[in-house]
């Protein structure tokens, strides 16, 4: 039997916020992420925290 791996890094209200800035950050890093973060005014996404934002 395989293994089905799901990466789970958005959730709630914000969801479509928070899952844009996850894939920014997975293809760009966190310093373009920080600066999309600052101009969007949204401090809520944690950057640099990826695989550890829902404490996995």
């Amino acid at each position: 039997m395989g293994f089905h791996f799901v990466n789970s890094a958005s959730g709630g209200v914000s969801a479509s916020i928070d899952l844009g800035l996850y894939v920014i950050e997975s293809l760009a890093g966190p310093d373009v992420t920080r600066v999309i973060q600052e101009k969007m005014d949204y401090p809520y996404y944690r950057v640099g925290q990826i695989g550890d934002m829902y404490g996995v």
